[in-house]
């Protein structure tokens, strides 16, 4: 369809009907959740689907709140959560700081305040991914009358089918001192241009016990950088290390070069951020700042 034709907008109440209206038209209906994306893709001129099937009316997508399985507890973020719920919700802000500190720096007041979690993600390229991927989030996944569960950092590297819906979020609830930054140019929806986000646990000889970093930003996929989690586990973080780290990292993380910032740009705005933040949190975590 044209940008000035109207498109035709479905409210179903369930996931399985949601489900098959989407199945029904195939590549001519789209998702809507927010609606930043498909406000964007008007603005920019750009042709949008003819049917939208829009997932405000389904209960509970919204929800954020505690699971308990298997005896241990999770956080259950619905996938229409608003950014603005995410950077603000007490729980969240209390627990998870680094997720709300991520939602509270995504465009603006406005944006964040219509767009929601499961259409960053569903995105590809969202600058929360980061932040999730640090926290070991889970990915709650509708199709076909089934719910899947996998980690975030294999639902994101997998194809998925067409007309699969995003239900919810879950963070396990573990101690993890984290940080995030982003870095570069940032106007409406356009990536920064280098997001990063880690976390670390130490034991009491100083050496990392658990750690996770994570990379985004411009149009490269967010994934954790597991080659460098490696080589810092069941080591002491010291700065005689950094040069070896720098090496692992410049090999392992590929960013595609913007019209903002080059390859080796990104690399080594990577390599600061990690070293910094690592070394903070290890001060901060030893001497009892955190």
């Amino acid at each position: 369809m044209t940008t000035t034709d109207p498109p035709a907008v479905s409210s179903p109440v369930t996931l399985t009907e949601a489900w098959r209206m989407k199945t029904m038209h195939g590549s001519d209906a789209v998702y809507t959740a927010g609606g930043t994306i498909l406000q964007l893709q008007r603005e920019k001129g750009e042709d949008i689907p003819f049917h939208i099937v829009s997932l405000s009316a389904i209960p509970n997508l919204d929800k954020v709140d505690y699971l308990v399985r298997n005896g241990e507890r999770e956080l259950s973020i619905g996938a229409m959560t608003k950014l603005q719920e995410c950077a603000s919700h007490p729980l969240i802000q209390a627990k998870w700081p680094v997720l709300s500190e991520a939602a509270s720096r995504i465009a603006s007041p406005a944006v964040r305040n219509q767009a929601v979690i499961g259409g960053n993600v569903g995105y590809g390229i969202g600058d929360l991914v980061p932040a999730l991927l640090v926290l070991g989030a889970k990915v709650v996944w509708f199709h076909g009358g089934k719910e899947m569960v996998e980690p975030l950092r294999s639902f994101i590297r997998s194809p998925k089918p067409k007309n699969m819906i995003l239900v919810s979020f879950r963070l396990p609830d573990e101690e993890r001192i984290c940080f995030y930054r982003k870095v570069g140019r940032r106007e409406g929806f356009i990536p920064s241009v280098v997001t990063v986000a880690g976390g670390i646990e130490i034991d009491s000889d100083q050496n990392v016990k658990k750690v996770r970093i994570a990379v985004g930003g411009g149009g490269y996929q967010p994934r954790r950088l597991e080659r460098t989690e490696l080589f810092l586990r069941d080591h002491a973080i010291r700065r005689d290390r950094w040069e070896d780290v720098a090496k692992i990292i410049e090999e392992e993380y590929h960013p595609a070069p913007t019209p903002f910032a080059s390859e080796e740009y990104c690399r080594q705005v990577v390599v600061n951020i990690v070293a910094f933040e690592m070394e903070r949190l290890r001060n901060e975590l030893w001497t009892g700042g955190i």
